[in-house]
């Protein structure tokens, strides 16, 4: 991956459709990582609570 940066009228379009594309990676490569192992669960960015002593819910 290369980030080209341009003068004139066509540096402005150009970086939004870099930054676009660099967007989708990122959402693919997180994607890809966010899937559970087969048998296994999907790690989360929060850790469900646990229970307590005592509590009866």
């Amino acid at each position: 991956m290369e980030y080209v940066i341009v003068d004139g009228e066509d540096a402005h379009p150009l970086a939004q459709r870099q930054d676009a594309a660099i967007r989708e990676v990122l959402k693919w490569l997180y994607a890809r990582h966010s899937v559970p192992a087969e048998g296994g669960q999907a790690e989360t960015a929060s850790p469900t609570p646990s229970r307590t002593e005592g509590d009866t819910t």
